[in-house]
């Protein structure tokens, strides 16, 4: 009987480990057919084109996946009006020919109050390059992580930036840069 015991201690011991070594992240179905892309932003404001450019480089730096920015390019980053302020912040959408993109669209939502530049935001803006961050990543077929990852619980420094936009404050700018478990699904999409 203590055999047994000590057996189910070991094999929940053996459980749990593995369950927190899990990663967070959940992938789209779809992805890219080459890990390689180009984007249009010319219809976006000009304060707006660096940080959007910093947001692509943010997944380029992972040496996964290439953003070229082209003028021809059909996919488009814009802004204009998507539910009013306080709703939707950014959406991306996609084209897709079975398990491949073929097109993609980003569109922030020109009713939100945005900071586009790199400092740090007032208390009353979000930040843009934060927001394209994440919806670039959304663009390469990453989906918004398990939400108990998201949690307000921790630092913001380690949540990952595909967290939903419901939990991104004004003022934040703790997703412009890309958090392990970003590192690591882009990893797994294009590898």
């Amino acid at each position: 009987m203590n055999i047994k015991r000590g057996s189910i201690f070991f094999v929940l011991i053996i459980a749990l480990a593995v369950a927190s070594a899990t990663s967070a992240y959940v992938l789209k179905t779809w992805r890219w057919p080459s890990p390689r892309a180009t984007f249009n932003d010319s219809s976006l404001p000009s304060a707006w084109r660096t940080g959007v450019r910093n947001a692509a480089e943010e997944w380029e730096d992972t040496d996964h996946f290439d953003w070229d920015r082209s003028s021809s390019s059909q996919n488009k980053l814009t802004l204009e009006r998507i539910d009013g302020s306080g709703g939707t912040l950014a959406t991306t959408t996609n084209s897709r020919y079975g398990d491949f993109l073929y097109r993609i669209g980003i569109l922030f939502d020109s009713s939100e109050s945005w900071h586009t530049s790199s400092g740090t935001p007032p208390s009353s803006k979000f930040d843009a390059l934060s927001v394209a961050t994440h919806e670039f990543g959304h663009a390469v077929g990453i989906d918004h992580p398990e939400s108990f990852r998201c949690g307000s619980n921790g630092s913001t420094t380690s949540r990952p930036t595909m967290c939903q936009h419901g939990d991104l404050k004004k003022n934040d700018t703790s997703r412009r840069s890309l958090a392990s478990d970003d590192r690591n699904a882009i990893d797994d999409q294009y590898n």
